[in-house]
């Protein structure tokens, strides 16, 4: 929310540090790989493999912080990345869970692809997640979102609504 009240939309970020409070947090992406590929996600059994990331997001960070003996193939966004993956050009991939399943696994072009390893999470480079904004004046609404919050995954309503619609977890740590 910009100070003259006008609303901006952009791409989600992680809230800065000085307005954390806990809300919904993403999941982040597990890698994924062919089906029936060998190996796991610890560094040493992707050692020497080629995995494809977008340039300059997280996850190239990530994978360079994480999986230094890995053969990072750095690609200008994620289509080019699963091009390369299906044409067999990488061993895996790693990108955002909700993308890369709704967007790539859940399609025909993914059926030979799987998830692998659990989720690649760090919060030193990937931050504490996303944030709802509440204007900084109004606790009250900030704590009945997060009172909602809380009750629906406590009586399981969120789970339930979810499964709906994900096959992974969005909600994260």
């Amino acid at each position: 929310m910009r100070r003259d009240r006008g609303l901006d939309v952009g791409h989600r970020r992680a809230p800065p540090p000085d307005r954390l409070h806990p809300a919904l947090l993403p999941q982040p992406g597990p890698l994924h790989r062919p089906r029936g590929a060998e190996g796991d996600d610890n560094p040493a059994a992707l050692a020497g493999k080629v995995v494809g990331v977008q340039r300059g997001t997280v996850n190239e960070t990530y994978m360079e912080a994480h999986y230094p003996s890995a053969e990072l193939r750095l690609y200008p966004n994620q289509e080019h990345v699963l091009l390369d993956l299906t044409l067999g050009r990488l061993d895996a991939a790693l990108g955002e869970a909700l993308q890369l399943e709704t967007g790539f696994l859940d399609t025909p072009a993914g059926e030979g692809f799987v998830f692998f390893g659990p989720p690649q999470y760090d919060p030193a480079i990937l931050g504490r997640g996303a944030a709802i904004g509440v204007r900084k004046d109004d606790p009250g609404l900030r704590d009945q979102l997060d009172a909602g919050i809380a009750a629906i995954r406590a009586d399981g309503t969120y789970a339930a609504i979810a499964a709906r619609y994900f096959d992974t977890d969005i909600y994260g740590e």
